[in-house]
């Protein structure tokens, strides 16, 4: 697979694209990446995105969605952010959680599922997660139990 890289801005006037967006296929995570966001020891960066509104990273792993979901809640609160919000939906082939979590002025959501694309491509079960946080948003209003 070659890696598809942009340090370069996307121009403004691409249809669909934020201004001043960097993207990224290689397996890293981009500096603006928050240091105080828990992740889990065994995952793969598929892409990511920088712009000046915030950072999404797109992971895959093949921790279970349970196992990765656990880690996160946990790790979110020993670092020291607020969960806002800790839903799992199901009826799909496995459920999927989205939490909501917010630190200072970043406000991350993250979305934790099996994805049968990538097993279908890779040997095993594959989980993916992805994780977008709001550099400077205002914290949601309300906290919620976690899931």
């Amino acid at each position: 697979m070659t890696a598809c890289t942009s340090d370069q801005p996307r121009p403004s006037s691409s249809p669909g694209t934020v201004p001043n967006e960097r993207v990224s296929t290689d397996n890293a995570l981009p500096a603006e990446f928050p240091a105080e966001f828990p992740l889990p020891a065994a995952r793969t960066v598929l892409y990511s995105a920088v712009s000046p509104i915030g950072v999404v990273v797109y992971f895959q792993s093949r921790t279970s969605g349970d196992a990765l979901k656990a880690t996160l809640l946990t790790g979110l609160k020993d670092r020291g952010w607020t969960l806002h919000a800790c839903v799992t939906a199901s009826g799909g082939v496995e459920p999927v959680t989205t939490i909501v979590a917010g630190k200072g002025r970043a406000v991350a959501t993250v979305v934790v599922g099996y994805a049968p694309d990538q097993a279908s491509r890779i040997q095993g079960r594959v989980y993916t997660f992805y994780v977008s946080v709001a550099t400077d948003a205002a914290a949601p209003l309300s906290t919620a139990a976690p899931c």
